[in-house]
C-alpha cells in the first residue's frame, strides 16, 4: 500500500512549479518611490528548467510606460532581446530554487542589475534593481511583489 501511495504522490512532486513562476503585481502597501531603473506594476514569470520567460510593465524613470519580455536560459550566457528601446540582451543565473539573478544590457553596456527571491512561503518576490549613474556612482531600489 505504501508502495502505491508513494507512486502516485512522487510524480506530482517531479512536476510543481518553479517557485518563481507566476503572475505577480506591486505591492501597493510596500510601494516605495524606487527612483533607479525599470519600475515594475507587474510580472509574468515563467521558469522550466533553465528556460525563463518574463514579461513585465511599469514606468520607465522618467515617468513614461515601458514593457519588456525576456526568453532566455538562464545558464550564464547572454540571450538577445528584441523590440525594446531600452535593453537588448539579457544574462542570468539561478543561485538556487527562489532566487534569480540577472543584467540588463544595451549596446554591450550593463544598464541594470536585478536579483528576484521569492519568499519561503511562496507568496511575496522581491526585486532588487542596481544601476550606476552618470558619475558611475551605484544606486539601489527594491520593489515588493505578490503572487496574484
Amino acid at each position: 500500500m505504501r508502495l502505491f501511495v508513494l507512486s502516485l504522490i512522487l510524480p506530482s512532486l517531479l512536476v510543481a512549479a518553479d517557485p518563481l513562476t507566476g503572475n505577480w503585481v506591486a505591492d501597493p502597501a510596500r510601494a516605495a518611490d524606487r527612483p533607479v531603473g525599470l519600475r515594475s506594476a507587474a510580472l509574468l514569470l515563467e521558469v522550466e528548467g533553465v528556460r525563463l520567460t518574463l514579461a513585465e510593465s511599469g514606468t520607465r524613470p522618467d515617468g513614461a510606460s515601458y514593457s519588456l519580455k525576456i526568453t532566455a536560459d538562464c545558464d550564464g550566457k547572454v540571450n538577445g532581446v528584441m523590440g525594446n528601446p531600452d535593453i537588448d540582451a539579457v544574462q542570468c543565473w539561478r543561485n538556487d530554487s527562489r532566487s534569480l539573478m540577472f543584467k540588463l544590457l544595451r549596446e554591450a553596456t550593463v544598464r541594470e542589475w536585478r536579483t528576484a527571491e521569492v519568499a519561503k512561503n511562496g507568496q511575496t518576490l522581491r526585486m532588487t534593481s542596481t544601476v550606476e549613474d552618470e558619475k558611475g556612482k551605484e544606486a539601489k531600489s527594491v520593489a515588493m511583489f505578490v503572487r496574484k
